[in-house]
């Protein structure tokens, strides 16, 4: 073995016995080389959670918004679907902006996340439409 291996077995044998005495080291060391999610990128608390709440108001809002303007129904349907995805593809941009992630991807993670997790939503709401013989005219 040559020294720098020792130097680095060392450097992870002295890791392991930190983060055991010390379990939120760990975690700390899990986001930042994982996620790269850094303490100092976390400045204000408060300002991110109002930041993240008023972006969950809009983006809540916009697809339901062509529903209030009285469109016909596959024109309000359009721009919800329209709506929805442009809402998911900034919010992936700015995800992948402030966590230095690759941006398509995250986009990509986004769309797809947030229309399955529709799709899927639907099929349920589908199927126990059909096994309860529950209607909604």
């Amino acid at each position: 073995m040559e020294e720098s291996d020792d130097v680095t077995e060392l450097a992870k044998i002295a890791l392991a016995d930190e983060s055991m005495k010390e379990p939120k080291l760990m975690a700390r060391i899990i986001s930042e080389e994982e996620y790269g999610l850094r303490e100092e990128k976390l400045e204000n608390p408060a300002a991110a959670g109002l930041y993240t709440g008023v972006a969950y108001l809009l983006s809540s809002f916009l697809p339901i918004l062509p529903y209030f303007m009285e469109l016909p129904i596959m024109l309000a349907l359009f721009l919800s679907l329209l709506f929805a995805g442009l809402a998911l593809f900034i919010t992936g941009f700015l995800i992948a902006i402030s966590a230095d992630l690759p941006i398509k991807k995250k986009i990509l993670e986004m769309i797809l996340a947030g229309f399955g997790s529709a799709a899927v939503t639907f099929t349920m709401g589908k199927l126990f439409s059909i096994l309860f013989g529950i209607t909604v005219t």
